[in-house]
């Protein structure tokens, strides 16, 4: 998937003070200081250099995941096996960054098709119970394109099986459930998820709510909203008799998820959603987290994406949010994240102006967020008509120098390129583009799809121009 530079880009990262003194000691805060300086490829580089030389429990962690993270094709994914494997060889055997590598390990034997070697890994450390044994197990599938499988995993930790029953929170309900099959229905729009993941879900019939509510969310995804929520309705019915199980406090969420995305009944989505406030009265944190995973579900599909506002401006319209009170125990980015959610709906239903709006607010209020980066992006964008495109490229800059996230990163050097394009500079666009895609993970599924086709058409574009003029 990675591009790669020519000969003397690549010359250059090789020179450019990666190696360290065998005499310097690194620690984690160094580690991600120099990393965070360091762009994409750069950053696969240095985490493997970390992985084959230090001692540092702490770093290796970090370079553990910064290697799965950069890596990006076959041959790095294989380097990055390697380093890892040296790395294991510092620290103690069975402790838990040991079994962090391991886990690691097996998801870059599951990049490289080997799959028969990777299973054995994830289903030993889930019956040893290792931490983030089912979450990376879960990974893997997905990145391996096994998503009807992630689907089932999921749906199984949940009801409580057995042999996943130390995997479960409290609070979690079938909310991952639900963005899995919106996930695996963007990545592949003919499947049928009701034959792919419900007609297998049979062998839990002692979990049999559980399942239903899975069946019901397999017909939404399968283009049946209705059907999945008159289903939801009976079950509630059925549930409301003694409130007891767990998922009576979660199937108005559900419900609101199916109708404000398919975007025909907004009255009976927000009371729906209203209800799930009600059922976990108290519990803000909670309530702010599956809002937000709400309007995400509706952003990875890029057709719903104008339904969004929707949502986001119903929630911060209500009662509930406009309490100060309540928003004082609320995380100040999560707060941010839903007004950013909000600009992006409105952007993409034709609202421009007052997504415009929103965004300056964003950047006024809650500076140094996430969300205000991305507001940010979305601002200069939406007025770089009337800049100068070198103060457009500056106010860019900032926002790369401003944040570490690395989709909002790819997104800016997307820009850039079409920037670099639209002044001529082939060459500039391209290496832009080529950052963009180093800032992807290739393995990942849903708006990072998305953003790896923009890339990419806008790559071949780029060429198509170069060969037309050469």
């Amino acid at each position: 998937m990675r591009f790669m530079y020519n000969s003397l880009v690549l010359l250059v990262i090789c020179s450019s003070g990666l190696a360290l003194a065998d005499d310097e000691v690194i620690g984690i805060k160094q580690y991600q200081q120099h990393r965070s300086a360091k762009q994409a490829y750069e950053r696969f580089l240095y985490a493997n250099e970390m992985l084959l030389k230090t001692g540092n429990i702490e770093v290796i962690n970090e370079a553990v995941q910064d290697a799965i993270r950069y890596a990006t094709n076959k041959n790095e994914n294989q380097k990055a096996l390697n380093a890892i494997e040296s790395a294991m060889k510092r620290l103690p055997v069975n402790g838990k960054d040991h079994r962090e590598a391991m886990l690691a390990w097996g998801k870059l034997l599951t990049r490289l098709h080997r799959w028969d070697l990777a299973k054995p890994i994830f289903l030993d450390a889930i019956s040893n119970n290792w931490n983030n044994a089912m979450l990376r197990y879960s990974e893997s599938l997905i990145e391996s394109d096994r998503m009807a499988e992630s689907c089932i995993l999921e749906c199984n930790r949940i009801a409580g099986l057995e042999k996943y029953k130390n995997y479960l929170g409290k609070e979690e309900s079938l909310e991952i459930f639900l963005t899995l099959l919106r996930m695996t229905k963007n990545h592949d729009s003919i499947i049928s998820v009701v034959n792919d993941v419900a007609r297998r879900l049979d062998d839990i019939a002692d979990k049999q709510i559980f399942t239903r509510i899975a069946k019901a969310m397999c017909f939404a995804e399968d283009g049946n909203p209705n059907e999945a929520v008159v289903v939801l309705d009976e079950i509630d019915a059925l549930l409301s008799k003694k409130k007891e199980h767990r998922e009576y406090k979660h199937i108005p969420l559900y419900k609101a998820s199916i109708l404000f995305k398919q975007g025909e009944n907004y009255p009976v989505a927000e009371a729906a959603f209203t209800e799930f406030m009600k059922r976990n009265e108290g519990k803000n944190k909670k309530i702010i987290a599956s809002a937000l995973r709400l309007a995400r579900d509706i952003l990875i599909k890029r057709q719903c994406r104008n339904k969004m506002d929707e949502f986001a401006s119903f929630l911060i319209e209500s009662d509930w949010f406009r309490d100060d009170s309540m928003k004082q125990d609320l995380p100040v980015e999560s707060v941010a994240s839903l007004y950013d959610m909000q600009q992006m709906g409105l952007m993409n239903s034709g609202k421009g102006r007052r997504g415009l709006e929103i965004c300056r607010f964003v950047m006024d209020n809650f500076p140094g967020t996430l969300a205000a980066a991305n507001c940010s992006k979305t601002y200069f964008h939406s007025i770089s008509s009337t800049m100068a495109p070198d103060k457009l490229v500056e106010f860019y800059q900032q926002i790369l120098d401003q944040t570490d996230d690395d989709t909002l990163k790819a997104i800016i050097y997307y820009y850039l390129a079409k920037i670099s394009r639209k002044n001529g500079d082939t060459d500039a666009a391209l290496e832009h583009i080529q950052e963009a895609l180093g800032y992807i993970n290739p393995y990942m599924k849903g708006i990072q799809e998305n953003l790896i086709d923009m890339c990419i058409d806008l790559k071949s574009r780029i060429e198509e121009s170069q060969t037309t003029r050469d």
